[in-house]
């Protein structure tokens, strides 16, 4: 076939295909390596702490969101937070959530973080309770911390994404 190709003055035409296969294979084989790289890991921002949502004479619930970056040009998929909160040097508990929401892409994206905690646990000293809690709403604020991973999934592959935060939680 190739000879009948050349012999009947196709030869420019049978270089052009050969020339367009040399350039169109590599070519390919770029695009289909570029599209099927390993997704990125996210990366943690920042904690944006609300303030306390609600006091009673036993409870603090407080509310917060995780910022994270998605660097990949894939949607992900929320798949569980496991995050230790202290507050004032005290443990108060954990926020262990398993949910799924979609992340989006190449975008920041938040994680609704939120928990309780006994008063008198934080807010007691040697003086007593009501003194650490009169201290905390003179000063109106405390000191908190978030530490723990969430992990999220992209195409299969999950990412646990630590988190490390240390901030002010305003009382009001």
């Amino acid at each position: 076939m190739v000879g009948k190709l050349l012999s009947d003055g196709n030869e420019g035409f049978f270089i052009f295909a050969v020339m367009k296969r040399k350039i169109y294979v590599p070519l390919l084989f770029i695009l289909f390596f570029a599209a099927c790289s390993k997704p990125a890991a996210p990366t943690f921002l920042r904690m944006e702490i609300d303030e306390v949502q609600n006091i009673t004479k036993s409870q603090v619930y407080v509310k917060a969101n995780a910022v994270f970056n998605n660097p990949n040009s894939v949607a992900g998929k929320l798949v569980r937070t496991d995050l230790k909160v202290v507050v004032n040097d005290v443990e108060v508990g954990t926020v262990q959530q398993d949910t799924t929401s979609v992340i989006p892409v190449n975008s920041d994206f938040k994680v609704p973080v939120s928990v309780n905690f006994p008063l008198k646990k934080v807010f007691s000293n040697k003086k007593g309770v009501l003194k650490g809690v009169l201290n905390a709403l003179l000063d109106k604020k405390a000191k908190v911390r978030y530490e723990g991973t969430i992990t999220i999934d992209f195409l299969k592959v999950n990412f646990d994404v630590p988190v490390d935060y240390e901030g002010e939680l305003v009382i009001k």
